[in-house]
This record gives C-alpha cells, structure tokens and sequence, in this order.
C-alpha cells in the first residue's frame, strides 16, 4: 500500500470488525443494530454497512471469498488483506 487510504468513522469501525475475525455482511451490520453493545454508541442500517463493505474491497483492504452456510447456501465471507489488517491496527 502505498499510501493510507482516508477512511470514515463507519469504514474503519468496519474495519477493525472483520480484521477480529472471518465475517459474512449480514454478521457485520448485527453488530451494529440498536440492541447491541457496539450498536448503543453507533447504530447503523444494514445498507450503509453494506456500502461501507464495498468500499473497503474499492481500497483493496478486505475480500470477499466464497463459503456455504450451514444449510449449504453460498456466503461470502470477509477477510481482511495484508494491508487491511496492517492499517486495522
């Protein structure tokens, strides 16, 4: 990476999310919903998570790769690059 990406409160949270793990979109905006811990401070609607995912993968910072759920349907599950999880930090 040459140069750090600038990225919004809601991309970095995004971020630092799936640099602690592998993680589907529908995962990643629970944990953003009003009953949750995270969600208490920064609520967030599934659609601008999803934007913030698809940014994320335009800066090159995560991937997507393909994965089956539990009953067998494909996912996409989120994992953080090389330089993902070094600007996570």
């Amino acid at each position: 990476m040459s140069k750090k990406p600038s990225l919004d409160l809601i991309e970095g949270a995004c971020l630092v999310l799936i640099s602690n793990g592998k993680s589907h979109g529908y995962q990643l905006a629970k944990q953003f919903e009003v009953e949750t811990v995270l969600g208490e401070v920064l609520t967030l609607s599934r659609p601008v998570v999803y934007r913030s995912i698809k940014s994320l993968e335009a800066h090159a910072l995560i991937r997507s790769v393909e994965s089956t759920g539990v009953r067998g349907q494909l996912k996409w599950q989120l994992k953080c690059t090389v330089d993902g999880e070094k600007l996570a930090k």
